[in-house]
């Protein structure tokens, strides 16, 4: 039987630009979220509930695409010499 754990490996990288473009939709869809619920104690309620699983949603979007598994440390080394290459 084999005893080699998988390994997880989360690869953060993100380029500025990506960054810029992620915060500008989260932050817009709760300026968006905000104004809705401007006068209204409901809409406040139903538009904070709304933006934290549009949250939830999009950060275990993010945990999945940038997670890669591998079934042995050699898998690992020579995924990780493959990235050095690359420019």
């Amino acid at each position: 039987m084999n005893n080699e754990k998988e390994i997880i490996f989360f690869d953060k990288t993100q380029s500025v630009a990506a960054s810029i473009a992620s915060d500008a939709v989260t932050f817009g869809f709760l300026a968006l979220c905000i104004w809705i619920s401007q006068g209204s104690k409901w809409w406040t309620f139903f538009t904070a509930v709304l933006f934290i699983f549009y949250l939830a949603a999009k950060f275990a979007g993010a945990l999945n695409e940038r997670q890669k598994k591998f079934h042995s440390y050699a898998d690992l080394i020579a995924y990780a010499e493959r990235k050095r290459r690359e420019p």
